[in-house]
């Protein structure tokens, strides 16, 4: 499958320099579930420590072979401001995956990047922490419409407005450099704390904080024809996330989480 090769390209680069990673979200569950993808997935999740990620970027653009690449978040109005997506730029991806899928797609093939980042342990200082990372996400909003998951057109336009105005105000987000460094400034306050979030989840649930003794050491287990790092213990994750994990769902919910709808051939 054309995603798992972008995946294999990942692990491969993460395992050469001993930076750690673990799959997330669906694709934990589907190799748990079903030692590889979700048959009704189409895409992999995949979340690195804040530290890592950092070393991931700096080294990725030397490493990568053939026509895939990484974008940081924020460096391609298709990659989401808040993490990283690696892709197989191929021409002809589409027609590929659709014969492989049978569905029609126009996204080349895949995987998401997303960061783990510490969260302030003392109570008083961990609203700070939240409201810094909600203005952050406005002022991206403003910048990256794309990446704003408003409702309706009247929020999306409320918060590009309230973006505009925070970029003005701060003037910390003049570019993506500028974001990121903001974004980092961030983490790394709390790079020791003993439990992390999800770098994109902006509200907070308790099942989402993740103490970091869940993850190590991590452990390498079958998905399809390779392997795939997960949590320590991944099944607590999985549990708070999906609750009867080993539990299949519903015939009706059964179809891909996404709707794929860009062409990236020429954008990156």
């Amino acid at each position: 499958m054309a995603v798992l090769r972008v995946f294999k390209e990942f692990a491969r680069i993460c395992e050469l320099h001993g930076l750690r990673y673990y799959a997330i979200y669906g694709t934990a569950l589907g190799a748990i579930r079903h030692r590889g993808f979700i048959p009704w997935d189409d895409d992999l999740d995949v979340a690195m420590p804040r530290t890592d990620y950092n070393k991931f970027v700096k080294i990725v653009s030397g490493e990568l072979t053939g026509n895939i690449k990484f974008l940081r978040g924020g460096e391609s109005f298709y990659a989401p401001v808040h993490f990283g997506r690696m892709l197989d730029s191929r021409v002809g991806m589409s027609d590929e995956l659709s014969k492989e899928t049978n569905l029609i797609i126009q996204d080349p093939p895949y995987i998401d990047v997303f960061v783990l980042d510490g969260i302030p342990e003392n109570v008083l200082n961990f609203g700070k922490w939240i409201r810094e990372r909600r203005l952050w996400r406005l002022c991206q909003v403003w910048r990256y419409p794309s990446s704003g998951s408003c409702a309706s057109l009247f929020h999306r336009f409320a918060a590009r407005a309230c973006g505009a105005f925070l970029n003005l105000r701060y003037r910390k987000t003049s570019d993506n450099e500028d974001m990121m460094r903001v974004w980092d400034e961030i983490a790394e306050q709390y790079e020791s704390s003993a439990h992390v979030v999800e770098a994109s989840f902006f509200r907070m649930k308790e099942s989402r904080l993740l103490a970091r003794s869940i993850f190590e050491p991590s452990r390498l287990i079958p998905f399809e024809d390779t392997q795939i790092r997960v949590a320590a213990n991944v099944e607590e994750i999985l549990t708070r996330y999906y609750g009867d994990y080993m539990q299949l769902p519903p015939e009706k919910d059964r179809v891909p989480p996404h709707v794929l709808r860009y062409n990236y051939e020429g954008h990156v």
